[in-house]
């Protein structure tokens, strides 16, 4: 994974389970937070203590400043410290924040590039010499988009609710309306099936990540899973709303 030293601004002492960022430059004052968030998982809790700071950069990036390029989930490390600092889990201000990435990627969790932060390394086993971390955060971004699909379905399911109340109370034969029903179920049933499948190798990952049982072609172009779940995500969100647009049309 790349990683530059050059590409680091803090040094981090850890004392008492709490993590002191040093900025570098000697300028700044040090910022400091909980060095448990960079803690494994075990068999008995295999959620790592990082995994809510991946789920809340996948969330707010999805679809905009998170990129996948060759197998990895990429960030401009300003916008993932912006969006760490505004979400739930995170610290409040932007240049712990930093630090906090900065110590992750330290921690062979998160990788630097310059000005971006590699997220999502690659999980292939010919790229990786330890991938539980890996496989760890992979699992987490899986389960933030497989909750996206859950959105999806239910925008769809609303949408198509509303045009089956419509033909219940229209006597005339409506083949138009049976058709977007027809066509919605459709688009549901394949959201369903792809979120199970998301569901099934966010555990495999995780699984994976405290036996390291995995083979290599389990993990390959995952990130093309993922850029097909977000194109499902948005085709599903224009569906439920063209179909609102045709329910609220037929009721003028």
């Amino acid at each position: 994974m790349t990683d530059h030293s050059s590409d680091r601004t803090y040094r981090f002492e850890l004392e008492g389970g709490c993590v002191t960022a040093i900025p570098r430059n000697g300028d700044d004052d040090p910022v400091r937070f909980d060095g448990s968030v960079a803690a494994h998982g075990d068999p008995d809790d295999p959620e790592a203590n990082w995994e809510p700071i991946v789920g809340a950069l996948v969330g707010a990036g999805l679809g905009t400043w998170l990129r996948f390029e060759d197998g990895l989930g990429i960030a401009d490390r300003d916008a993932a410290a912006r969006a760490l600092a505004s979400s739930d889990v995170g610290p409040e201000d932007g240049r712990t924040a930093h630090a906090l990435i900065e110590y992750l990627a330290e921690q062979g969790i998160f990788g630097l590039d310059g000005s971006d932060v590699i997220v999502l390394p690659c999980p292939d086993v010919e790229h990786r010499t330890d991938r539980a971390p890996t496989l760890t955060s992979w699992a987490a971004a899986i389960e933030v988009v497989g909750n996206r699909l859950d959105d999806a379905i239910q925008r769809l399911r609303t949408a198509s609710e509303r045009i089956d109340r419509q033909r219940d109370h229209d006597a005339d034969d409506d083949t138009v309306g049976a058709d977007v029903t027809k066509r919605l179920t459709r688009t549901v049933d394949d959201l369903e099936s792809m979120r199970m499948a998301f569901e099934d190798r966010a555990t495999m990952y995780r699984t994976a990540a405290l036996t390291t049982d995995i083979r290599g072609d389990e993990s390959i172009d995952v990130d093309d899973e993922l850029h097909d779940a977000i194109a499902a995500i948005a085709d599903a969100f224009e569906s439920a709303d063209e179909t609102n647009r045709v329910a609220s049309d037929r009721q003028t």
